[in-house]
């Protein structure tokens, strides 16, 4: 299993503590276990100034089966809105796709 951890800092120069100290944490967690070797684990950095195209497709080129997102309150709004944008658009696609199937 791939795991994502997600971060959208302020700015390129800070750096989310969160998403690195959860992955020491689970890293620490899993080593000696038989989910050591099964689950990988990456972290993606990102700031408020880029596109939210560009996220999106950093994001999926990635194909995590699990997106964790990191929030704070100052990017709370930005995240949900970068995220629920995902979801449109996949739900759009799949809708599109199913449509054009069965006509």
């Amino acid at each position: 299993m791939k795991v994502l951890l997600t971060a959208i800092n302020a700015k390129y120069i800070h750096s989310n503590l969160a998403v690195y100290s959860l992955k020491a944490y689970a890293e620490e967690k899993m080593q000696g276990t038989e989910k050591e070797n099964d689950v990988r684990i990456e972290i993606a950095e990102y700031t408020i100034n880029q596109q939210t195209d560009e996220i999106l497709m950093d994001i999926y080129k990635r194909k995590p089966d699990m997106l964790c997102l990191s929030c704070y309150i100052w990017n709370l709004i930005y995240v949900v809105w970068v995220f629920l944008l995902k979801y449109l658009i996949y739900i759009f696609y799949y809708l599109f796709i199913t449509a054009i199937i069965f006509i």
